[in-house]
């Protein structure tokens, strides 16, 4: 199949397509921006859609064929990944100005397919290479450096969201004693309060779906950003404590790795 990058859907076309499909909604996005609850209007954006998948070249009529239409083969292809996935990652970055993006991504069999929301009225997809390049798109999302000096500790995830509270609230001097009390060094821990403390923040949500329902998920939280960052995730799903280990691209990259090997088996 060959590459296609940056195609922008009207939210009619996106919800033509999907419907096409059979699917009622997608995973990440809210239905009813793209499925009226209104039977009569749901009518009226599928045949919006359709006039509009005509009117751009992606639905074109079969020679000899009276009243017979074809759907560009990759766009299907692209849609249809989404529609049925094998594994959805969700990540969600939040600027040091408060700007906020969202960008999913749909693993289906060999495709990767991006999704992002440009307005509320226009989606873009994009098809990504491989895994290697889906990591790369990530890491640049969230800014990870390429590397960073290893730094790792493990605390309960109580002990982290006070802590967390606690810097949020200016209490630093508290939630500096309470990571020290845990067993971080000194100066771990004010590493740490300065990425909590830093405006800008990302998450990556990883999400395997079934029959419409969320079967298994993990996430990563992302504090601060460039070499300054900290990765908090859970050790595994039912975990009671929190692993905090300085972001770069590397650890990113291993760390979703192993996640999507283990929701394959």
């Amino acid at each position: 199949m060959s590459e296609i990058s940056g195609i922008d859907l009207a939210a009619s076309e996106f919800s033509y397509l999907l419907a096409t499909l059979g699917a009622a909604d997608i995973v990440g996005f809210d239905a009813a921006a793209l499925f009226p609850a209104k039977p009569s209007s749901r009518e009226a954006m599928f045949k919006q859609g359709r006039e509009e998948l005509e009117s751009h070249g992606w639905m074109t009529p079969i020679p000899d064929h009276a009243d017979e239409y074809e759907l560009d083969a990759d766009l299907l292809e692209m849609v249809s990944a989404i529609a049925a996935p094998s594994f959805v990652v969700a990540t969600r970055r939040i600027s040091a100005d408060q700007e906020r993006q969202v960008v999913l991504h749909y693993l289906a069999d060999e495709r990767i397919v991006e999704l992002s929301a440009v307005d509320k009225e226009t989606y873009r997809l994009g098809l990504v290479s491989d895994r290697g390049a889906l990591f790369e798109r990530i890491s640049a999302m969230l800014q990870c450096p390429k590397k960073t000096p290893s730094k790792h500790f493990t605390v309960e995830n109580e002990v982290f969201e006070k802590v967390q509270s606690l810097a949020l609230k200016g209490q630093l001097e508290q939630a500096r004693e309470d990571l020290e009390t845990a067993g971080v060094t000194a100066k771990m821990a004010d590493s740490v309060l300065s990425a909590v403390c830093d405006p800008a923040q990302g998450q990556i949500v990883m999400i395997r779906p079934r029959s419409g329902e969320v079967e298994a998920g993990d996430r990563v939280r992302v504090f601060g950003e460039g070499k300054q960052a900290w990765f908090v995730k859970r050790s595994t799903p039912d975990a009671t404590d929190v692993e905090m280990i300085t972001s770069d691209a590397t650890r990113l990259k291993k760390h979703l790795t192993v996640l999507l090997d283990e929701f394959t088996e």
